[in-house]
């Protein structure tokens, strides 16, 4: 079993005892921390916030100890391989590099796939799921057969695409597939590995599909349900989401720590971009109901599945027409608005609401991190939004 330890100058090493041996292997994490704000019961920083070279300490831990607990399982998996071993092991899954392939002139697109997503899995990357998904339909199509960067062209561009649409997949989910596809074989093709650019040819069709935000009032409504557990919690961190327009891997980030001035800065961790966003009133409370510090967030699937049933309880339930391409069919549903809440609903409502209130798109922006302006018109359909407003102007439908 494994463990953490600070030594007495605070740097923090990893302890591992092997079962029925008295003596253990332990490595330096170079992770330094204060010892007055080391957790020595629980092995981690007191404060989630805690930071060593500008990275939070706390999820680095969780990062080593998930290449240690590989490079233990590699060993135990492997007959002949020497503890000494150990140690190098850890440091490959930890820092997973591309040495390998860079010297085989043989590696196969999937094989490099599959480096880039443990390498994303081991440094904590929220990104692997998604790219563990795009590989995994690769591979079941593909099956045991390998397949050579020069096969990744405008014939592979055509059949595959065919076969995702087989699959009955949004346009926009087949989007996804191909953005991972393309971003690889970019990454292989800086790397040198390849001379074929055809992926820089396939095109990523979008279509803008009637998504949902959430008005004030019933932002207001969910936030004056009375609720215990889970769905109280949950229902604080979304009314957080929809009145800062963070997304819902930086909720947890807001804090008193965090607010300066009556404004937080919180520094994405999908885009390192740094977000200045004045502090709405009801934030301030619900910080002061968990005294300036958020506990720990449920996962983003269980989050999704509460936010249905919150949604429910606060009456959400109009009746909205949702229409998207499937395969090559246009399909429309009806269902209840409280179906669709989830934790991007809270991103959308606030620069939605905000662009009603006369809000200028690029000061938006600067709070939800947009870089383009057309990406973030189509992103809160700013037009359809203006139709609608001028439309209400109109003195002969009065």
């Amino acid at each position: 079993m494994s463990n953490f330890y600070l030594r007495n100058d605070g740097i923090i090493y990893l302890r591992y005892y092997f079962q029925g041996e008295p003596n253990s292997i332990r490595f330096s994490t170079k992770i330094k921390i204060d010892p007055e704000k080391w957790d020595n019961n629980k092995q981690k920083a007191k404060s989630s916030k805690q930071t060593f070279e500008g990275k939070r300490i706390n999820p680095e831990l969780k990062r080593h100890e998930r290449a240690f607990e590989k490079a233990i399982q590699f060993y135990e998996q492997n007959s002949g391989f020497s503890k000494s071993n150990v140690r190098q092991k850890y440091l490959e899954f930890l820092s997973p590099g591309l040495v390998n392939i860079k010297k085989s002139n043989t590696s196969t697109f999937l094989e490099y796939f599959e480096t880039l997503v443990n390498k994303y899995e081991t440094n904590g990357q929220a990104i692997y799921k998604e790219y563990r998904t795009t590989y995994n339909h690769l591979k079941k199509y593909f099956g045991i057969r390998s397949l050579l960067f020069e096969e990744i062209d405008s014939k592979f561009y055509k059949e595959y695409n065919d076969y995702l649409q087989g699959k009955g997949f949004a346009v926009n989910n087949i989007s996804k597939h191909w953005k991972h596809i393309k971003a690889v074989m970019n990454d292989a093709f800086m790397m040198k590995l390849h001379k074929n650019d055809s992926f820089k040819y396939f095109k990523r069709k979008r279509e803008n599909v009637d998504s949902i935000y959430l008005t004030m009032d019933e932002i207001k409504r969910i936030y004056e349900l009375k609720l215990k557990g889970n769905l109280d919690l949950v229902r604080d961190y979304f009314v957080i989401g929809c009145l800062t327009g963070l997304r819902y891997s930086d909720w947890d980030k807001v804090s008193n720590e965090a607010i300066k001035d009556r404004q937080l800065e919180i520094v994405s961790d999908k885009t390192g971009e740094r977000s200045i966003i004045p502090i709405h009133p009801i934030v301030r409370r619900i910080l002061k109901k968990y005294k300036g510090s958020l506990p720990k967030k449920l996962s983003n699937q269980n989050t999704n599945d509460k936010l249905k049933i919150i949604g429910l309880m606060a009456k959400i339930n109009d009746e909205i027409t949702i229409r998207k391409t499937k395969g090559v069919k246009k399909v429309s549903t009806i269902t209840k608005k409280y179906n669709l809440i989830c934790t991007h609903t809270a991103r959308r409502s606030f620069a939605t609401n905000l662009i009603l209130d006369g809000v200028n798109a690029h000061l938006i922006m600067e709070m939800t991190g947009h870089v383009s302006l057309g990406t973030f018109e189509k992103y809160v359909q700013i037009n359809k939004i203006s139709a609608r407003i001028e439309l209400g102007k109109i003195k002969f439908f009065k």
